[in-house]
């Protein structure tokens, strides 16, 4: 099995990171009247199958049709680093590698 290089899934992650921002509650808008989409998280996905082909998926998961290959699953910060979302993208690597091993052992 090939698995992604760390640094493409990083460059995924950092853009979700990113576009979260616009999503952030603007400093005049009480806590209470915020949105869950304002929390300044999101989640994020990396499904991965047989052929190697890779797909990254962010929001809720209850909306992923496609449950084949093999997955991994984390939330990221609005605006996060460059640093963390290499972390991210290797954590998912290896949730992807570990579904992968437990499905073929």
């Amino acid at each position: 099995m090939r698995y992604p290089i760390i640094r493409d899934v990083a460059e995924c992650v950092k853009g979700y990171a990113d576009d979260l921002v616009s999503y952030l509650p603007d400093a005049d808008v009480p806590d209470d009247e915020c949105n869950d989409d304002e929390s300044g998280y999101g989640d994020i996905r990396l499904s991965m199958t047989d052929d190697g082909s890779w797909e990254i998926h962010t929001g809720d998961a209850q909306y992923d049709t496609d449950h084949r290959g093999y997955w991994g699953a984390e939330t990221v910060s609005a605006g996060a680093s460059k640093a963390e979302c290499r972390n991210i993208a290797r954590d998912l690597i290896e949730q992807v590698k570990d579904d992968y091993a437990q499905v073929n052992c």
